[in-house]
């Protein structure tokens, strides 16, 4: 219904008018600081939508189990529009999911309470823990759970939570709170944000949970005019937890921070930079912290991601070595591909790591490597004046990459094509106002306990009803770390009841295993009319990939022009995919023969342009049996086997 009504609105208005929300000032709240780059976009209107598909679900699966499960509510929709808050986690070890949230509305509590609602047996029952504090409004709050060694009773893990609170008049003070799941051993503190203990605005960016029994969480420290909303950012800073027997105090809790380079907007002083966010190993022994913005060093004046590695379990930083994004030919393939054939420049254009309207998110995976699941796009300026250095191209196609550090610098290569633009608040008839609320791609990223698969989540919306992600679907893939081998994209809820109605979707940091099936915890909100309705937030459940889902990446072909790779899936029942990554445009055909040698099928799949692309075979109208498909590439052809189940 939801759904329904938003794309009601969008589609006949385009824009709306915004009602107020209350007297304290959430937008602050919930846009600091990602609103507050100095990325504008431009006006060019282009009509392509990418070089990969123009649909998000060329593939889906045939999904039986798909059901959402309400659970919990919040005062309102503002503790869930933040995507990098770590607000849903998953605990292996007892088998717990936990989505750390606001309270009120109809499950209870009042909007200065905050809430951890977990589940032991998968959603079947769920049980909820509310710290509370006379003194402090608490908000938005990130959370996960510490689980002590070898146990596996959820009564003696922990709940811990961090986030901004109000203790006068604005946001002045910041808290950590946590509770035994048997809701005993309730603990809070508070401290002023710009004095206390650790000066810091805002820790609720991430929040891990490793196997040595610490815990990390980001916030960061500005010296810009924070009362307006303006942000000069000095330093990020990292909340790392122990926990100690209870004879020695429960949680203790230290801090360390860096210090970041960042270029200042010309025009007006403002730190270029979109997004922070930390990502650390299971077994606590790496992590990174880092921000998605400009170098005041970058010879290219680029929004690349600036980073810092630990390797004493957050005790002290190390920056990572500049790396030059341009010379990455995954990347470049895209990117040039638009800069030249769309745009008609010449030269190379300035790379633009993108979060503001997308999302990021990241893993570390078994090797201890930091893969960042993020959209990439074009500079606007053709030279690197810096009074061009905030646009970016909103018609480009935009991409998500797992961008990822190897021995030598970085690597990346293509999760899929975004088809749709961010949703602005001014358009999305969500609220009305300075207090309209919008939302993003909420890409999002999960692994293994081990850490050796690895899954990017995100939403998309079908481009046959409206270019934004208005009425979201839930997309998904995964990486086999030791093999190389990939999921095909899959669109879990288009064509069943949840179609297109998935809004502000978290994932759990780790998915759950259960023989050779990855089942991936997410929650959607089901949401009023306004940004003020108390949401309620129901677990999704269906989201499940199996071993055998692992079969693109298997190089079959490679030359000077083009990479093909083995159909996916292999055998199939109904529909299989080719990927292949062509270096220059060329004329692609698809010829299908039996094993008479006879055809049953071609495809002219037309004058394909450089980078890589997902040609489908339908096989739905072909009989049980071994096939072998001919790819024309130019003058070239590749042939492959397939088997039709």
């Amino acid at each position: 219904m939801k759904k329904i009504l938003l794309f009601t609105v969008l589609f006949a208005f385009n824009t709306m008018l915004f009602a107020q929300l209350s007297t304290f000032d959430k937008y602050r709240a919930t846009k600091m600081p990602y609103n507050n780059s100095y990325y504008k976009t431009d006006k060019l209107v282009l009509p392509s939508l990418g070089p990969v598909k123009t649909k998000n679900y060329l593939f889906t699966k045939d999904i039986t189990t798909l059901s959402k499960i309400p659970f919990a509510s919040s005062f309102n929709i503002f503790t869930a529009i933040v995507s990098n808050s770590n607000c849903l986690t998953y605990e292996p070890g007892i088998n717990t999911i936990m989505f750390t949230h606001r309270a009120g509305g109809p499950y209870g509590g009042n909007g200065n309470q905050v809430t951890f609602s977990f589940t032991s047996d998968l959603g079947t029952s769920f049980k909820n823990i509310t710290v509370d504090n006379s003194s402090y409004w608490l908000r938005y709050p990130s959370g996960v759970i510490f689980n002590p060694h070898s146990n596996t009773n959820p009564d003696n893990a922990y709940a811990l939570c961090m986030g901004p609170s109000i203790g006068g008049s604005n946001w002045d003070s910041y808290y950590y709170a946590y509770s035994k799941l048997d809701s005993t051993d309730i603990t809070f503190n508070a401290y002023p944000d710009n004095s206390g203990i650790f000066p810091q605005y805002f820790p609720r960016i991430g929040f891990a949970s490793c196997d040595d029994s610490t815990q990390h969480i980001m916030g960061y420290f500005d010296d810009g005019a924070h009362a307006d909303g303006a942000h000069n950012i000095k330093y990020l800073a990292m909340n790392n937890f122990k926990y100690e027997d209870a004879g020695k105090g429960g949680f203790q809790w230290t801090t360390s921070k860096v210090s970041v380079p960042l270029f200042n907007a010309p025009t007006d002083g403002i730190d270029v930079y979109s997004g922070i966010n930390t990502a650390w190993s299971q077994d606590g022994s790496i992590g990174y912290m880092w921000i998605i913005g400009v170098d005041s060093l970058d010879p290219n004046m680029a929004t690349v991601p600036i980073i810092f590695k630990s390797t004493d379990k957050g005790n002290s930083w190390t920056a990572m070595p500049y790396f030059d994004f341009t010379t990455n030919t995954t990347i470049m393939s895209h990117l040039n591909d638009w800069w030249q054939f769309n745009l008609g420049y010449t030269g190379t254009p300035r790379v633009n790591f993108i979060d503001w309207y997308s999302g990021s998110d990241a893993v570390v995976d078994a090797n201890g490597d930091l893969h960042i699941f993020t959209l990439v796009g074009c500079g606007f300026g053709i030279t690197k004046d810096p009074d061009s250095l905030g646009y970016i191209y909103v018609y480009e196609p935009k991409i998500i990459y797992d961008v990822y550090t190897t021995p030598t610098g970085w690597d990346a290569w293509v999760v899929d094509t975004i088809l749709t633009k961010y949703v602005p608040a001014a358009q999305s008839g969500f609220g009305s106002g300075n207090d309209a609320v919008g939302w993003d791609h909420r890409i999002q990223a999960c692994r293994t306990n081990d850490g050796t698969k690895l899954f990017c989540v995100w939403n998309d919306s079908d481009t046959t009803f409206t270019d934004m992600v208005s009425i979201p679907d839930v997309l998904a893939r995964g990486y086999d770390i030791n093999t190389g081998y990939k999921t095909p994209v899959i669109n879990f809820t288009a064509n069943t009841n949840f179609d297109g109605d998935n809004y502000f979707m978290y994932v759990a940091d780790r998915v759950i295993v259960q023989g050779n099936d990855y089942i991936i915890p997410v929650v959607t909100a089901d949401i009023g009319s306004t940004p003020d309705d108390p949401p309620t937030y129901e677990l999704l459940t269906g989201i499940t990939f199996n071993e055998t889902d692992f079969t693109s990446g298997i190089k079959t072909y490679s030359d000077d022009n083009a990479i093909v790779y083995q159909n996916y899936p292999n055998p199939f029942k109904e529909f299989t995919n080719i990927d292949i990554n062509l270096k220059k445009t060329a004329n692609v055909n698809i010829s299908v023969r039996n094993m008479m040698g006879q055809e049953v099928m071609y495809i002219n799949a037309g004058n394909l342009t450089t980078g890589t692309h997902t040609l489908k075979i339908d096989g739905r109208n072909l009989t049980s049996g071994i096939y072998f498909y001919n790819i024309s590439i130019g003058t070239n052809c590749i042939t492959g086997k397939m088997i039709v189940k």
